[in-house]
């Protein structure tokens, strides 16, 4: 089960939405997942959840135990998540606008790519630890959203988030849906490209080019998902930018392996519930429909 709720007001700036998917006991979840373009916050509230990264030539690394409340950066391939325990396995989720953990931790956002972060190290003990006791203690969504949203106030009071150049790329990039180029982003802003890129990659986490070539693959995906079938594959990838059919055969195996087909798409099922049900995280900064928002 995957619900998706929209942030009150004041949090808009930083939080795109929070998230809940849960599980029963006859059930075991486990999905593949693509890089969102999203950084990433997740509040355990039951069952054993586990990462698994796809490397390398599709290698996949070993499974990687999440921890009870855990961050996570820009992600760069595809991965695995995978979750089992009681009759209550879920994880309250937190989808971030690309920036925040830099605007709300004031470090290199470089530290949180393709890894796990404990967040416990991130806060303070009397902030976390009233937090968890709070939300191990809440009963229902509602409420656990609640003592969430009290705690994203307090770590984010003060924090005022101003746009800046960095934000006007990801913005420009999220409005291209990724069929663009750094060269083309840097002559509408205006700004030297190596300046550029080096702010990116701080408060983001990844390069430019990174982070385009995911918006760009994430849109074709949907596209694939939801297109007419007199619509060919090869054509989508055109108008995308990709230069040829093979360019976008490279790009698919480097995040999906193999080549597109119904086959390998079939192993997305939560991915194109996400896409079918109109809530899937294309452009952080446009608006989309909620389900049970309870702000």
């Amino acid at each position: 089960m995957y619900c998706q709720f929209a942030p009150p007001d004041d949090l808009k700036p930083f939080i795109y939405c929070f998230y809940e998917m849960r599980c029963d006991e006859t059930t075991s979840l486990k999905e593949v997942m693509l890089p969102t373009g999203n950084e990433l916050m997740g509040w355990k509230y039951g069952g054993d959840w586990f990462i698994q990264w796809w490397g390398s030539e599709r290698k996949a690394t070993p499974a990687h135990a999440l921890p009870a409340f855990f961050t996570i950066g820009q992600q760069t391939t595809s991965y695995c998540l995978s979750a089992r325990g009681s009759s209550h396995t879920g994880i309250i989720g937190v989808r971030l606008h690309p920036g925040t953990l830099w605007h709300g931790f004031q470090c290199c956002a470089t530290r949180f790519t393709q890894c796990v972060t404990d967040t416990g190290s991130l806060v303070t003990y009397q902030l976390l630890h009233t937090t968890l006791e709070d939300f191990c203690a809440a009963n229902g969504t509602a409420a656990k959203l609640a003592v969430l949203v009290n705690f994203y106030r307090k770590l984010l009071a003060g924090n005022t988030r101003k746009r800046d150049f960095v934000e006007d790329a990801v913005e420009r990039i999220f409005q291209s849906k990724g069929a663009t180029t750094v060269r083309d982003i840097c002559n509408q802003l205006g700004i030297h490209e190596r300046y550029l890129q080096r702010h990116f990659k701080t408060q983001v986490g990844i390069t430019m080019q990174q982070f385009i070539r995911i918006l760009r693959f994430h849109s074709v995906f949907a596209m694939i998902n939801s297109r007419d079938e007199e619509l060919a594959i090869e054509l989508i990838a055109l108008l995308h930018n990709y230069y040829d059919q093979s360019h976008f055969y490279k790009e698919y195996r480097n995040f999906v392996g193999g080549v597109p087909s119904q086959l390998e798409l079939d192993q997305f099922a939560y991915l194109k519930t996400l896409v079918n049900d109109n809530t899937y995280p294309k452009n952080a900064f446009e608006k989309c429909v909620y389900q049970n928002t309870p702000f």
